[in-house]
């Protein structure tokens, strides 16, 4: 966290119209760190 800098942690990127597939990934509790759904 120097300089006020944060750097998160992505686990994946999803489609938009895989929205289901990544909110059944954070419903399991899979994932470690964010979840990203691209347009």
């Amino acid at each position: 966290m120097e300089k006020g800098h944060l750097k998160p942690v992505v686990d994946s990127v999803y489609p938009l119209r895989q929205v289901k597939q990544a909110m059944q990934r954070v419903s399991r509790r899979e994932n470690f760190g964010e979840i990203i759904l691209k347009p």
